[in-house]
């Protein structure tokens, strides 16, 4: 036996194992994705079970949990290898529910009496309004009922307010009056923490509270933004690039919102993650002639200037966080690392608010989009190598197809429809997307300062708008493109992405095994 000991075999051994000599030691990478998992999964799983209070005996099994950990990993060493995973599990845990009963707000008694009633209620706008047609629908949080004698009671709550009368768009952080019959939220607005609906309201804003927020600001960009869309653009042009762009959806016509939805195209329209990587690609491709690596300056810097221009809401902010996350992925050569940094940026959007997990649609499409960019690029980068990197056309394809294989299932399970088409539809605008974001952009931004200039590029932008828009409304009309399908039930996402999964990892290691392979022929020869 060497002299590393172990506990005495026999009365010859003369060496002594030291015991905790056994014991692997954790590596911090291994006990990060331990409780980044466990509190993933708790937020999600927690959605069930929301409330501003959990019973005692919650708060009792975590502290055990806690507190057996801690003690295992002191005074019982041959376990600590186990011991410090349960202690990571354990604060995620406590950290999941800690989350959830911090933004819980339980149904107050004097809103939820005012339902079936004609009120009045005073309160802020807290998102960016969502127009359609001639309704405006808005989220308001709720301060105070005037109640008919005059007497004015302070609530607190957040209810759904859809007007159809006020001429202008109200922003985000507007003191707002709505009159209107309160009626009960429906079980997923209930969920998304509404406490009532006001399907009919009258919004008149007010001059009380505090001054303009940021938002506010920043939403009255969007809107000079879009104005200078329209002006530039005819439609369904204009509407096409706003929802490219700043993902509105206001004024797309139903027929054409139709078509985008049998082809599988309708993500392209609503800002998220995909949009995102697709600027980050085009951006690359731009600085092509710069090192790899100090493409990402540039790069941050740019989708930081689209991200102001376009209004900078709570949506595509988080949806610039992530793409810079996974334009990071792209420049650092370790990939555990960048894994990291994406999951720890993630955690703390989640801790700030749940809900993004739970019903922010742009927010999962944005996650998925760069875990999609990080995984699979780097191994269509190496299996399809003869794919022309001129003008960025490899980036674009590798980064539409990698968004493509990790969000289209999570899109079929959310709305039930199958595309059949998409593959072929998603393929085909790939190169029209990047060129008409690009000079849609140019070219609005340029009708402030240069008009004429600002035509001429929309000229090109106008071209490739139309691109997109002949790809899906021949596409829409291929029989059988697409079909309904089923409710699916979620343990088919599960075992879906549980499958993908295991098959990056095995094709990962393929690829390890083949690099191994030719560095050793090089090295021969």
């Amino acid at each position: 036996m060497n002299g590393y000991g172990c506990r005495r075999l026999s009365p010859h051994c003369n060496y002594t194992i030291n015991k905790t000599t056994m014991v692997s030691p954790i590596k911090p990478s291994a006990l990060s994705y331990i409780f980044l998992g466990v509190f993933l999964v708790g937020i999600f799983a927690l959605q069930w079970w929301q409330s501003p209070s959990y019973p005692l005996w919650v708060w009792a099994v975590i502290a055990i949990l806690i507190c057996g950990s801690i003690g295992s990993s002191m005074f019982m060493p041959t376990v600590r290898y186990f011991s410090w995973p349960a202690l990571a599990g354990s604060i995620a845990i406590l950290l999941c529910f800690l989350t959830v009963a911090r933004t819980t707000v339980l149904d107050d008694p004097i809103l939820q009496a005012k339902i079936s009633n004609d009120v009045t209620i005073q309160g802020k706008i807290t998102k960016e309004p969502e127009k359609d047609g001639a309704k405006t629908t808005y989220a308001i949080k709720v301060e105070k009922i005037v109640e008919e004698n005059g007497n004015v009671v302070t609530v607190q709550g957040l209810i759904l307010a859809s007007d159809t009368q006020s001429d202008g768009l109200l922003a985000i952080g507007s003191n707002v009056v709505a009159r209107g019959r309160l009626i009960a939220p429906k079980e997923w607005q209930k969920k998304a923490g509404f406490h009532g609906i006001m399907a009919k309201a009258v919004l008149t804003p007010t001059n009380q509270g505090s001054q303009r927020s940021i938002l506010a600001y920043l939403y009255d960009v969007k809107s000079g933004f879009e104005y200078r869309i329209r002006t530039l653009y005819p439609e369904p042009h204009a509407s096409l690039l706003a929802g490219l762009l700043t993902g509105s959806r206001s004024g797309l016509p139903y027929t054409l919102a139709q078509d985008f939805q049998t082809t599988g195209l309708t993500h392209i329209i609503a800002i998220s993650g995909y949009n995102i990587t697709i600027i980050i690609s085009l951006i690359t491709a731009l600085f092509s002639w710069l090192p790899y690596k100090w493409r990402f300056v540039p790069a941050v810097f740019l989708i930081i200037v689209f991200t102001l221009f376009v209004g900078a809401s709570p949506s595509v902010v988080r949806a610039a966080i992530m793409g810079v996350l996974g334009l990071l992925a792209l420049q650092v050569d370790r990939m555990k690392s960048s894994r990291l940094a994406v999951l720890w940026a993630l955690f703390f959007m989640i801790l700030w608010n749940p809900r993004y997990l739970w019903f922010d649609i742009g927010f999962q499409l944005s996650f998925l989009a760069v875990i999609g960019v990080m995984e699979i690029t780097p191994l269509l980068n190496h299996w399809l190598r003869r794919v022309p990197q001129a003008f960025g056309i490899r980036d674009i394809f590798f980064t539409t197809i990698a968004v493509q294989i990790f969000s289209v299932p999570w899109i079929v399970f959310l709305f039930g429809r199958f595309s059949v088409i998409a593959p072929v539809a998603n393929v085909l605008t790939s190169p029209f997307i990047p060129l008409a974001m690009l000079f849609g952009f140019l070219s609005t931004i340029f009708s402030w300062f240069l008009p004429a200039l600002g035509q001429i590029i929309a000229i090109f932008g106008w071209g490739s708008l139309e691109g997109i828009l002949l790809i899906a409304t021949r596409l829409a009309k291929v029989p059988y493109a697409s079909f309904m399908m089923p409710k699916m039930h979620f343990s088919v996402i599960i075992l879906y992405y549980v499958f993908l999964g295991l098959a990056l990892v095995w094709l990962r290691t393929r690829r390890s095994l083949i690099l191994a392979i030719e560095e050793t022929r090089d090295y021969q020869t």
